[in-house]
């Protein structure tokens, strides 16, 4: 068994597991720049599995909250929003992800939804390096 980088001649491979497993979601696209690390598995000349690292970014919101109304605050939010999306986009990023204190997350969550934002139907996981 054998870990390597991605190679082209691995596409075919990766495409036929990502069909079998059937999780509803479009095959990523490997040329992405975004794409950091593209890892194989081989066992016995066959490729088994990959694993593959994408760029995001995770959103911290800091803000004093005695600060304006509720609508002078969403209002800043909106425009720190505007302005991190084109620098982000101008950096090659493609998505952000936010995850909401429990506390908050019913009340704040309706809010950047107005935004844009979705609740992921995916359960998150998390994994200091």
């Amino acid at each position: 068994m054998i870990v390597r980088h991605f190679r082209d001649e691995d596409r075919a491979a990766l495409q036929q597991m990502h069909e079998a497993q059937n999780l509803n979601y479009p095959f990523p696209e490997l040329s992405s720049p975004n794409f950091m690390v593209r890892a194989v598995l081989e066992d016995n000349g066959k490729v088994e599995m990959a694993m593959l690292l994408r760029r995001t970014a995770e959103t911290y919101l800091l803000m004093d909250p005695r600060i304006g109304t509720a609508r002078e605050k969403m209002g800043k939010i909106l425009a720190l929003e505007i302005e991190t999306n084109k620098v982000a986009k101008s950096q090659g990023l493609t998505d952000k992800h936010c995850w909401i204190s429990p506390t908050i997350a019913e009340y704040f969550g309706a809010i950047i939804t107005r935004f844009g934002w979705q609740e992921s139907r995916w359960k998150s996981f998390f994994k200091e390096l």
